[in-house]
């Protein structure tokens, strides 16, 4: 498929959509001169892509009718792995029925108007790099520990894909011999061992054991420990905690190991740490920073800060898939 070149900037505001959870959630920004306008729509069951496609309209008229100027062109990140030349979607994740969907076109037509796609860790990054931590800087790498643990490059204020849209993904590096199983089957991944989603749920297992822990974790998620964030669980780590200090220790190790490959290869000047572990302050940072450091040589390490624009920059950045080029 033959996207069309982005709007003019007097074309009118462009509208940014995020599929997330397995399809379970979309959400939609307008940025105008009067400010930002948002929707979400939620589901109890994964959709259809025919299903996610009416869901977008709906989406997409609701806030064209509060802003008062109907978008010129749609940006949608996807929880996935995603053809950006050719706006298919080749995979959701954790979603049935989502092998290479032509989205982009499927979108379009239920739209009128353009639309142009990227995963949700590109969008991200985009956001960071145009307008957010990485703004200052030619060459940024992004990071995202979330469900998985991705990486992306941006140039210039402009996105590096890969010839099959599979860029990125260091969740399947493997740095642990014997390690616990991946999402892909195999065993020792990044994913399972740094992703926010593992260190999570590596904490609760492990805390069940502990009277002590398992009142830390209490503490911190006011009660809710099923709910807690991997930020938290750093907060506990940085306390002292001692389950949680271990468990920090092994993702930071293995996300470690991922980051110096990528430092190596692309050799950006400057890491961008995005998802939920940007709320985790400077002790997760430093730490990280510290494991980087010892495996540095020969390769200079450049600076590693937290994202700006967190919870908005998957949706920001899905809105600026669809701006004017910089």
């Amino acid at each position: 498929m033959s996207l069309p070149s982005h709007p003019t900037d007097d074309a009118g505001p462009v509208t940014g959509i995020e599929i997330a959870d397995a399809g379970t959630r979309m959400s939609a920004l307008t940025e105008t001169r009067q400010g930002i306008r948002s929707a979400v729509r939620h589901s109890p069951m994964p959709l259809s892509p025919e299903e996610v496609v009416e869901r977008i309209a709906q989406l997409v008229q609701q806030l064209d009718m509060e802003t008062g100027q109907p978008a010129s062109a749609l940006g949608i990140a996807v929880n996935g792995q995603v053809d950006a030349a050719s706006g298919v979607v080749h995979m959701l994740r954790y979603a049935p029925g989502w092998e290479d969907v032509a989205l982009a076109a499927k979108v379009a037509e239920a739209t009128g108007v353009p639309v142009y796609l990227d995963s949700t860790t590109n969008a991200a990054a985009l956001a960071e790099a145009r307008r957010g931590a990485g703004a200052a800087f030619s060459h940024m790498l992004y990071v995202l520990p979330a469900q998985s643990v991705t990486i992306a490059y941006v140039i210039g204020g402009h996105i590096f894909h890969g010839a099959h849209g599979m860029e990125g993904q260091v969740a399947h590096l493997p740095v642990r011999e014997g390690g616990p199983r991946c999402s892909c089957g195999a065993a020792g991944h990044v994913e399972p061992l740094a992703s926010a989603q593992a260190i999570v749920r590596t904490m609760i297992g492990r805390a069940a054991g502990s009277d002590e822990s398992t009142a830390a974790m209490l503490r911190v998620s006011h009660g809710r420990a099923e709910a807690m964030s991997a930020a938290q669980v750093a907060r506990l780590a940085e306390e002292g905690e001692p389950v949680a200090a271990a468990v920090l220790a092994h993702a930071l190790d293995a996300l470690a190991v991922a980051l110096i490959c990528a430092l190596a290869v692309l050799d950006p000047d400057v890491v961008v740490l995005g998802g939920p572990l940007a709320a985790a302050g400077p002790w997760y940072l430093d730490q990280l920073r510290t494991r980087l450091e010892k495996k540095r040589h020969p390769f200079a390490i450049p600076p590693l800060i937290a994202a700006a624009l967190e919870p908005r920059a998957v949706l920001l950045g899905a809105a600026q898939l669809a701006a004017p080029a910089l």
